[in-house]
């Protein structure tokens, strides 16, 4: 056979063998990751991969030491390497732009430098703007990039990303809102994407969380768990058949020693050694507001509703965009929530609460003002039929002094303190059926200032930390203040007489 034939043929064979080496990675991903990257998964990795194989969602919580940013890499490179371009997308989100840096894309950089070292270059080039692009007669094509968008733009900042396959991958997403989630579902329609997320089970209340215990979320997610007992440090599960390389795969998880010092040092039945170590939500963390005892006392009583007592209402008003306007009402410490909106002005805020007082014989409406509420305050006593409202306004300021500035840092801290005790004491009947009440209670939580004193985590403070705005949970509170004092001393109100009219007053905290 003449040798350009023989050289015609030999090409033929390896581009055969190559075609099929590729379809078999295409569905054997750890076949990929042996013979590309010369790495190795343990069982429990494995079992995540499997997963994301066979299911359009799969959500994994995970102690500490893991691999489980090692895990989303490895994935996301092999889908580069085998997936078409045109139609492959991987977008990648996590609670701050460091940790997609200096995590997930540090992890792509080695993998693409170690197949490149190997001999399996990887299609494309990874950019320090966090992007991995192939460059075409028509532009950069993208195959895999990071984005954190700020709290108020996440959902349209993903419009339009999608491609026929779009896979996401939301690390750390403990740390998530609950508008990033909603995001992943949009930009993930087509018949071959996936959504993985995964992290630590820090946070009770988040998105992340919901999805492991809402019984409706949970039946549309695969579910893992990996605890660091399952890890082959502990399993003595051989991953390497050399020692060397078995050794350093080792070193690079959590170690016998790291899991023995938390649990002397934490216990075992402390919240961050479920999380940490177990990979499990602990039943509360320790810097948990309301206890689970607490929140079950408040949601299992049942008083009579008695529409002789004249109730209070409370409003939260909206500050942001995600935010809402929040009206509860509380007749005799039975509190219920009356109604909720967003976009409307002060002044349209301001007739609907008027109505609903009306309505209701409301005795006094307590609104927030530390805000935009007080705007609604003003709107309220400039509303034409005002004078023949039946009701009082209590201005209430949460960034206003304490009554004991050594037990509480300010009234916010003051009311809370005090709503918690209402329902230690059996003194208040909440909504069985008020989820949302229920999971911003679960996931309130506070710390002590330099003096000791009580200071509970702010709204603007739970965002950053991917946990919704307490709106419901102020609106009910702000229902149970009592304006009963007598004599000007603090923690009292004081009328504001420019604004008394005969059948109603403004009243405002003299803290």
């Amino acid at each position: 056979m003449p040798t350009y034939l023989n050289s015609v043929l030999d090409g033929a064979i390896d581009e055969m063998r190559s075609k099929s080496k590729l379809r078999l990675y295409q569905t054997d991903p750890e076949a990929w990751l042996s013979d590309v990257l010369g790495k190795r998964w343990y069982s429990k990795q494995a079992e995540i991969v499997s997963s994301f194989m066979d299911s359009s969602r799969t959500a994994v919580k995970s102690a500490n030491g893991c691999g489980k940013s090692a895990v989303v890499a490895d994935l996301i490179t092999w889908i580069v390497a085998t997936g078409v371009p045109k139609d492959t997308l991987c977008i990648v989100s996590a609670p701050t732009l460091s940790q997609i840096e200096k995590v997930i894309f540090a992890y792509l950089k080695v993998n693409k430098g170690l197949a490149d070292t190997r001999g399996m270059m990887l299609p494309g080039r990874i950019t320090e703007t966090l992007a991995w692009k192939l460059d075409g007669d028509n532009g950069a094509e993208f195959l895999v990039f990071g984005k954190r968008p700020s709290d108020q733009d996440i959902v349209s900042s993903f419009q339009g990303t999608r491609k026929r396959n779009t896979y996401v991958f939301l690390d750390e997403a403990g740390g998530l809102p609950t508008d990033m989630f909603t995001a992943a579902e949009a930009v993930a329609t087509g018949a071959g994407s996936r959504i993985l997320a995964i992290g630590n089970p820090d946070r009770r209340g988040t998105e992340f969380h919901r999805i492991f215990t809402d019984p409706q979320l949970s039946q549309d997610w695969n579910l893992h768990t990996i605890s660091a007992f399952n890890l082959p440090t502990f399993t003595e599960e051989d991953v390497y058949p050399e020692e060397e390389d078995q050794k350093n795969f080792l070193n690079g998880l959590t170690s016998v020693d790291w899991v023995e010092h938390k649990k002397r040092a934490w216990g075992e039945d402390s919240a961050r050694y479920k999380s940490k170590v177990l990979g499990e939500f602990p039943d509360e963390a320790d810097n948990t507001f309301f206890s689970q005892s607490v929140i079950d006392k408040g949601f299992d009583a049942e008083f009579e509703d008695d529409d002789a007592i004249r109730p209070t209402l409370g409003l939260d008003v909206a500050r942001f965009g995600s935010d809402e306007n929040v009206l509860y009402i509380n007749r005799g410490g039975r509190v219920r929530l009356i109604d909720k909106w967003s976009k409307l002005d002060l002044i349209e805020t301001a007739r609907r609460v008027h109505a609903h007082a009306q309505r209701l014989v409301a005795g006094i409406v307590n609104i927030d003002v530390n805000g935009v509420g007080g705007g609604v305050v003003d709107a309220l006593a400039r509303l034409d039929d005002f004078n023949d409202a039946v009701y009082d306004i209590g201005a209430i300021n949460g960034s206003h002094g304490s009554p004991d500035p050594a037990r509480w840092t300010n009234a916010r801290a003051w009311h809370y303190d005090t709503f918690r005790e209402l329902l230690a004491n059996g003194s208040l009947d909440l909504d069985y059926e008020d989820n949302q009440l229920r999971e911003e209670m679960i996931s309130q939580t506070y710390k002590f200032s330099a003096r000791g004193s009580i200071t509970m985590t702010s709204k603007d403070e739970m965002r950053k930390s991917g946990v919704s705005s307490p709106d419901s949970l102020d609106a009910a509170i702000l229902s149970t203040i009592s304006h009963e004092t007598s004599g000007p001393q603090p923690g009292d109100i004081v009328q504001l007489e420019e604004l008394v009219t005969e059948h109603s007053f403004y009243s405002e905290s003299y803290w």
